[in-house]
């Protein structure tokens, strides 16, 4: 454990796999989905209601954020776990966390790079299933198709909460630069 940080394991590398950072069986993360989901129906209700409380429970790493744009070397990705126990994260945590998380109810993803951003992309159908408490004819202006398939894009990381398949003001306009496939 590095005591500066209490980080318990960090990873450096100069491109990173966020799917090796992914956790698929573990019961207490399964639990905790069952609890945060519960009471929903829908898939899609489901995949919002954990990218809620991903975007409110989970404070943005403005230091670690920093520290990289200063030197590279010092990036790092958290463990789901971490990132939870921590309660902050940047894209890269953020984002493996959530892929995490909706795998635990069978919902298919992908991780979308944008330059030096993150997102996660959500592969199931919002336009015509449009969550609950979302307004109505809410126009969803973050879509990725990718070989036959739609993902709506999840900003794990937004100043405040958004819907799935909406993007901040910040990000339109940026270009996508890779789709992985989870």
């Amino acid at each position: 454990m590095d005591k500066s940080t209490g980080v318990v394991q960090v990873y450096q590398t100069v491109e990173f796999d966020l799917r090796k950072y992914l956790v698929r069986r573990d019961k207490l993360l399964d639990d905790f989905v069952g609890k945060l989901t519960g009471r929903y129906k829908t898939d899609q209700n489901k995949a919002q209601a954990l990218l809620c409380f991903v975007q409110t429970g989970i404070k943005y790493d403005e230091e670690k954020v920093e520290a990289t744009l200063r030197n590279d070397d010092l990036d790092f990705v958290r463990t789901p776990q971490q990132t939870l126990c921590e309660g902050k994260g940047d894209c890269k945590d953020t984002s493996v966390l959530y892929s995490t998380l909706l795998s635990y109810i069978g919902i298919r993803s992908a991780f979308l790079y944008f330059p030096n951003h993150v997102n996660v992309g959500v592969n199931l159908d919002f336009i015509s299933n449009q969550v609950a408490g979302a307004p109505a004819g809410l126009h969803l202006d973050g879509l990725v198709n990718y070989r036959g398939s739609t993902y709506y894009i999840a900003e794990t990381t937004p100043d405040k909460p958004i819907f799935i398949g909406k993007l901040m003001k910040s990000q339109i306009g940026k270009k996508l630069e890779r789709v992985v496939l989870i």
